[in-house]
Parts: structure tokens; C-alpha cells; sequence
């Protein structure tokens, strides 16, 4: 076994009180963000099959990264969308397939977030799908992020300061109409620890491409799952958790594919 790391930071809305943890990926022991082309994907499954996300947020929603691949292969719907906020990275490039992919996410009941906001056009078009814009205090200058609620207030968004890391940060985002805070001002993100079991990443990639077709093989998921105990594991793990509210435990590989 060996130990995983999540870090979460909180954002708190306009009388200060704790509204959600945004989390994030870490992929050591060091509190610091390194970059990592699974990390939104592994900051998924890690929350949900590892960590447990109600023991990270409490009643509190969760906002949650989510890169184009981790988009593309449709992680998000391991979350309950009663409990996350998806916030779309700014490395996102919003292609018509993404705007659907968003659409989608919309339908089945998630709300969406642009991470990093600073007004560029380029994300017009998926702006009517999303219910928050968090706004780099850091990488915006103080006319950006004016012009941004004035552009924006009266269409049901919520804006949100992240990076505030002084007293004069939280008051200029107050007076120019910011609703909900995050920063340094506040608190650093803390970090999280769990023993995790070694999975085998071949196996998941060919569990992956198993289910992909509309008309998959439940023996041959079968038969990949029962190579991984570790990812056994971990799904039985998700589909008893409070989360899923099924009726019945799911105590086996069959169940689990089949639920």
C-alpha cells in the first residue's frame, strides 16, 4: 500500500460562512500542484473511490477540475451532481464537441464553472452553460474584473474572487458585486492522506476500452475486473457509498457491472 494526497481550500460566500472545498490534485506529500496529464482524471476516481467525498466536504459542495481529456472520457459522471461544481480548466479549447459534451453534463444535472475567468471570447459560446465564473485576482487587473460582473450581472451568474490574498483583495471584490472568496487571505489548501491499494493502469485502460461500445461485453469487464483486486476494491467501495443511494449492497464483480 501506499499513501495518495488530496489537497482542499475553501471558498466561503458573501457573510463568509463555508459554501464549498474546491479540491485539488497532488501528486506527492509536498502541498504544491504539479502537473500531471491524469491529474484531473485521478483527482476524480481518488475523491469518490478513495478518499470518500463526504468525509472531504462534509455538506459542503465540492468543486472539482475537469481537463478536456477527463471530459472526453466522461469522468465527471462518476460524481453526484447534487454535490459538485465542474469547473471547466482554462486549457479547455471549447470546440462544438465540448460544447456538447458540456451541454450534456447540463442536462443530467451538474452545474459548470469557468476556472480562471479573465473575459476572453473565446468561451462566448459555452458561457449560457455555465453558473459561475471564477475570476483570477492574480491575472486580472482590477478594470477586468469590474468589467466582468458589469457584463455579466442579471443573467443568474455567480462570480466568484479566487486568489484573494489580502484584506484589500476580499473588499474590491465585495464592492465590485463578487459573491463567493478564495485565497490565501483565507487559508491555504490542507492536505488529505489516504493508503491506496496498487492498481494495475494496463488493466484500466482495457477495462476502459471494454465499455466504450454501446453494447459491451459484461464477461469480458468481468473478466478484466477480476485481474485487478485493487479496482474491485475501489468499485465495490463506490456503488455502497451513501453517494449512490442504491437500495441493495452490491457484493460482487456481476452486481457491480450490472448496476
Amino acid at each position: 500500500m501506499f499513501e495518495k494526497f488530496i489537497a482542499r481550500q475553501p471558498i466561503f460566500d458573501e457573510r463568509l460562512k463555508l459554501f464549498a472545498y474546491e479540491l485539488l490534485f497532488r501528486a506527492g506529500s509536498e502541498n504544491i500542484f504539479t502537473p500531471r496529464k491524469v491529474a484531473s482524471s485521478s483527482m476524480i476516481v481518488d475523491s469518490v473511490m478513495l478518499f470518500d467525498l463526504p468525509a472531504l466536504t462534509g455538506s459542503a459542495k465540492a468543486f472539482i477540475n475537469l481537463d478536456e481529456a477527463s471530459l472526453r472520457r466522461g469522468a465527471a459522471r462518476l460524481l453526484p451532481p447534487d454535490r459538485v461544481i465542474i469547473e471547466i480548466l482554462e486549457s479547455v479549447a471549447p470546440s462544438d464537441e465540448v460544447i456538447r459534451l458540456c451541454k450534456e453534463l447540463c442536462a443530467a444535472g451538474y452545474v459548470l464553472a469557468l476556472d480562471d475567468y479573465i473575459g476572453h471570447a473565446k468561451w462566448d459560446a459555452l458561457i449560457p452553460l455555465v453558473k459561475f465564473f471564477k475570476v483570477d485576482f492574480r491575472a486580472a487587473n482590477s478594470d477586468t474584473r469590474g468589467e466582468i460582473v458589469q457584463r455579466f450581472q442579471g443573467r443568474g451568474l455567480r462570480f466568484l474572487a479566487e486568489k484573494v490574498e489580502t484584506h484589500a483583495d476580499l473588499q474590491e471584490a465585495r464592492v465590485l458585486g463578487y459573491s463567493f472568496f478564495q485565497g490565501f487571505f483565507f487559508c491555504k489548501p490542507a492536505m488529505v492522506a489516504a493508503r491506496d491499494i496498487p492498481g494495475n493502469k494496463l488493466n484500466c485502460l482495457r477495462i476502459l476500452e471494454a465499455i466504450a461500445p454501446e453494447d459491451f461485453s459484461h464477461e469480458e469487464v468481468e473478466t478484466l475486473l477480476k485481474n485487478d483486486p485493487s479496482l474491485i476494491y475501489k468499485l465495490l467501495r463506490y456503488l455502497n457509498s451513501p453517494l449512490l443511494g442504491l437500495r441493495g449492497e452490491v457484493r460482487g464483480v456481476r452486481d457491480a457491472i450490472a448496476s
